[in-house]
């Protein structure tokens, strides 16, 4: 099964708890640029330029490697701060 981002209003109540019971958590996670960008005033390739945004995401731990542009983990959040499950 792929992978795939799921905006967090789509999920009931019922089913964040039961993403919660799955180990399912809320990572504060750091993400590369996701797009060309001009930093420092040079040009950066997509995916190079490091802790370029901040989100907020349900997911395993474990899984967060395979999101387009994951950087890496700031912290564990409370779910309400959620933006989006990965899956």
């Amino acid at each position: 099964m792929a992978l795939k981002k799921t905006d967090i209003k789509e999920f009931s109540k019922e089913q964040l708890d039961e993403l919660y019971n799955q180990d399912f958590r809320c990572y504060e996670i750091y993400t590369y640029n996701k797009t060309d960008v001009i930093y420092f005033g040079k040009p950066h390739a997509a995916g190079t330029v490091s802790g370029w945004d901040i989100e907020f995401v349900i997911s395993k731990r474990e899984l967060l490697k395979d999101m387009p542009f994951f950087d890496c983990v700031i912290t564990i959040e409370p779910f309400d701060n959620a933006e989006y499950i990965w899956n």
